[in-house]
């Protein structure tokens, strides 16, 4: 841009962060006359993607190959400081000349914290750590920026100001005027952030929780059976987020004597940061699912005949309701099925060891049928279940029950872990070999007998061709009769 003699501003998070010595992957830039025509140019010389966000208001972005990084161009119309006074925080409404940019070799981060135009005290808000509104107007606005305000917060570890929490609290009902998309993406970011559960904690302070998933208010107040901590079921959804952050986290295992027990092979960490859908990770879409995961037990609650709590079949219509919510806040379809699969089966690995407690590993064919049941998400579901059952101990947690459960997670883990896009066991019979062996048409029979042959082969019972074909024989005979 300086090359070409174009003049303009960068402006909003990429001037707040550079000031506070963090990375950006986005970029807005402020022009004073026709955008299109920088963003094209932008485009054409980065060799990436140019999309139309609004034409009639001069807005553009570029979006780099993968989409893990863009610039946001627009026009100030030659008046720049209007523009950052209809920004939403004061440390969003800075701006800094192209030509003042720091680099490694014309001008320093000191030259450049010189050259901010900053009509709002950003700066001194970044000193303070405080986050403050421009005015309420501003938020009315667009309502998305009061979910913006508890996510900016959260990520920066800031405290919001008395006066901006009370404009976020006070204009809450106007989130239905939002774009689900656009709240959606807030509500992504919220999660992606390194402290969620209180981000979690901080929307619900605010009244955007209940706002943006009402179905959570049900969970308030819902009395657990014994064996979890006295916490609510609400509190518990929201401790297990950050449980699911504490069970990725490796930096306290050294130190933590439960953390250090949890189960992890070398592919882990690269696993977890795999961008599943909507440019989110499976680590983000873990803390979502772990906030989902009990969502129907307040749908399901009943008493035994001994008066004990029970929430059958919450699992099922947890997974319901885990599509409606999401599919509400407009999440793609996998992204859907990936944490909807999570929250119907996230029983599944204390239910394949149900007496692990003394000591019993779960068998190789619950193992086989686990990963086979939750190919996609079998490590995240172990996970998930991790981040269950320290949540509903709570402080109550005992290292040898932990050690025993983890242990079972660790077997499971080691049982079946894969590397994304490999291969299910070689069948040695096809489709085709087994009609033709059987004499059969194609059915849902023949599937069944693949299956059953896959099973047997990940299990080690057959190892040859001639041994699948005696296995298959005796399904097909079925079990003998009582009288030979």
């Amino acid at each position: 841009l300086r090359t070409d003699g174009i003049r303009g501003h960068v402006v909003g998070g990429a001037v707040r962060d550079l000031l506070l010595g963090r990375a950006s992957k986005d970029l807005d830039l402020a022009v004073p006359g026709p955008s299109r025509p920088v963003a094209e140019a932008l485009a054409a010389h980065l060799r990436a993607h140019l999309v139309t966000m609004d034409e009639q208001r001069g807005h553009y972005r570029v979006v780099a190959a993968g989409g893990a990084e863009w610039a946001d161009i627009g026009s100030d119309n030659g008046d720049l400081l209007a523009d950052l006074t209809r920004r939403d925080f004061t440390v969003n409404a800075m701006a800094l000349p192209v030509e003042r940019w720091p680099d490694d070799t014309r001008l320093s981060l000191e030259e450049a914290r010189n050259a901010v135009v900053d009509p709002a005290g950003g700066q001194a808000d970044l000193k303070s750590k405080t986050l403050r509104a421009i005015s309420e107007q501003n938020l009315k606005a667009d309502p998305v920026r009061l979910v913006r305000a508890a996510r900016i917060a959260n990520q920066l570890r800031f405290k919001m100001d008395p006066a901006t929490r009370a404009m976020v609290r006070g204009n809450v009902p106007l989130l239905g005027q939002a774009a689900p998309e656009r709240l959606r993406d807030e509500f992504y970011a919220m999660f992606a952030n390194s402290n969620a559960e209180a981000g979690v904690r901080l929307l619900d302070a605010l009244g955007l929780l209940s706002a943006l998933v009402p179905e959570l208010d049900e969970a308030r107040g819902v009395e657990q059976p014994r064996v979890h901590h006295y916490w609510d079921v609400f509190e518990h959804l929201v401790h297990a987020v950050g449980k699911a952050e504490a069970v990725l986290d490796k930096r306290p295992r050294d130190t933590d004597p439960f953390l250090r027990l949890v189960p992890v092979r070398p592919e882990t960490e690269s696993y977890f940061q795999e961008t599943v859908a909507d440019g989110q990770s499976r680590a983000t879409l873990l803390k979502i699912a772990a906030i989902l995961h009990d969502v129907a037990k307040p749908r399901c609650k009943s008493l035994d005949t001994a008066g004990r709590i029970r929430f059958f079949g919450h699992q099922e219509m947890g997974e319901e309701m885990a599509r409606d919510i999401l599919g509400r806040l407009r999440c793609s379809r996998k992204v859907i099925w990936h944490v909807s699969t999570m929250v119907r089966h996230h029983l599944r690995p204390s239910q394949a060891a149900p007496r692990f407690d003394r000591g019993s590993p779960p068998t190789a064919r619950a193992i086989h049928r686990f990963w086979r049941d939750l190919e996609g998400v079998a490590p995240d579901t172990l996970f998930l279940a991790m981040a269950d059952y320290l949540a509903a101990r709570g402080p109550e947690i005992d290292l040898p029950g932990w050690s025993q459960f983890a242990g079972m997670i660790g077997v499971i883990l080691s049982g079946g872990f894969v590397t994304p896009g490999a291969s299910k066991p070689f069948l040695l019979l096809d489709g085709n070999e087994i009609m033709a062996e059987f004499g059969l048409r194609p059915a849902p029979r023949v599937g069944q007998l693949l299956e059953a042959l896959w099973e047997a082969e990940a299990l080690g019972q057959v190892q040859d061709r001639d041994q699948g074909l005696d296995h298959l024989r005796r399904i097909m005979r079925g079990p003998p009769s009582d009288h030979g």
